[in-house]
C-alpha cells in the first residue's frame, strides 16, 4: 500500500520509523496472539478496505505522505507483535532457550531485535538463506536427522 515493489519490503521496514501510531492504534484491537505462537487478524478484504478508507494506494515513485509513513508505521508495530509472540511460544513450547528462525520475516531486523529484548533466548540462528526459499536448508536437516535416526549432533 506504500507503493514498493514485491522485494523491496525492506524499504517499508525502513519507512515505519517515520511513522506516527494512529492507524496502529486502531488495528491492534483486530490483533489476537494465542499462546501457541498462533495468531488472528482481520480478513483481507476489511484491512483493504481500513487501508483504502485511511490512504489511497500509493502509486510507485508516486508522493509519500505522512499517512503512508503511518501504513508503514502500523505494518511493522504489528508483525513486532506476531515475532515477539512467536519467538515467545516457540520457546515455551519447546522449553528450550536456543532458537533457530527462518521464513520471509527472518529477513526483518528491526521485529528480530525486539524480539530478542522482549524474549531474551540464549541464542538465536537465522540461516544464510531465511526466506522461503532457504526452507530447501530446513528440508535437508529433517531428512538428515530422519535418515541418521535422530543422532545428528545436538549443539
Amino acid at each position: 500500500h506504500v507503493g514498493f515493489p514485491q522485494g523491496e519490503e525492506g524499504k517499508t521496514m525502513g519507512l515505519a520509523q517515520y511513522g506516527e501510531p494512529e492507524l496502529f492504534d486502531r488495528l491492534k484491537p483486530e490483533l489476537c496472539l494465542h499462546e501457541d505462537g498462533s495468531f488472528r487478524f482481520m480478513d483481507d478484504d476489511k484491512f483493504k478496505q481500513i487501508l483504502e478508507e485511511y490512504v489511497p494506494r500509493r502509486q510507485l515513485k508516486g508522493e509519500m505522505t505522512q499517512r503512508h509513513m503511518n501504513v508503514a508505521y502500523a505494518g511493522q508495530a504489528i508483525i513486532d507483535l506476531i515475532v515477539i509472540n512467536a519467538w515467545q511460544a516457540a520457546l515455551n513450547l519447546t522449553g528450550k532457550r536456543k532458537l533457530v528462525y527462518a521464513g520471509g520475516l527472518a529477513l526483518n531486523s528491526v521485529a528480530n531485535d525486539k524480539a530478542y529484548r522482549a524474549v531474551r533466548p540464549d541464542a538465536f540462528y537465522i540461516p544464510p538463506s531465511p526466506g522461503d526459499p532457504g526452507h530447501a536448508l530446513g528440508c535437508v536437516l529433517f531428512g538428515a536427522n530422519e535418515i541418521a535416526g535422530g543422532r545428528l549432533p545436538q549443539t
